[in-house]
């Protein structure tokens, strides 16, 4: 929920990375927040869930994997048309920004 979210996420970061679709993380008073953005849609319906993060060493770098559940509105529903930027943000055990993030997503 955005009310349980801290101020920096939905006014600073939520709005530059809305329209792209993809992961990224950012430390806020100690806490590792994990962030996935589906872009822009044409409708609601359209969700997105963190299924699971796994860290990889890779070369001496850590890598998180977000796996990320994407779901599209069945075609016989009949939606609200209505621009829509599908968003999960996850509060994390980490203790530091990984050095690369990389998204897969599942549909």
């Amino acid at each position: 929920k955005e009310s349980e979210m801290p101020n920096e996420i939905t006014s600073e970061i939520i709005p530059e990375y809305r329209t792209l679709e993809r992961a990224l993380a950012c430390i806020i008073d100690d806490d590792v927040y994990v962030i996935v953005t589906r872009g822009e849609k044409p409708s609601s319906g359209f969700k997105v869930s963190i299924d699971r993060m796994v860290t990889e060493d890779k070369d001496g770098k850590t890598n998180l994997v977000v796996y990320a559940n994407f779901t599209d509105p069945d075609k016989k529903t009949a939606l609200s048309q209505i621009i829509t930027y599908p968003i999960q943000v996850v509060k994390t055990n980490l203790t530091a920004l990984p050095d690369t993030i990389e998204l897969r997503i599942q549909y």
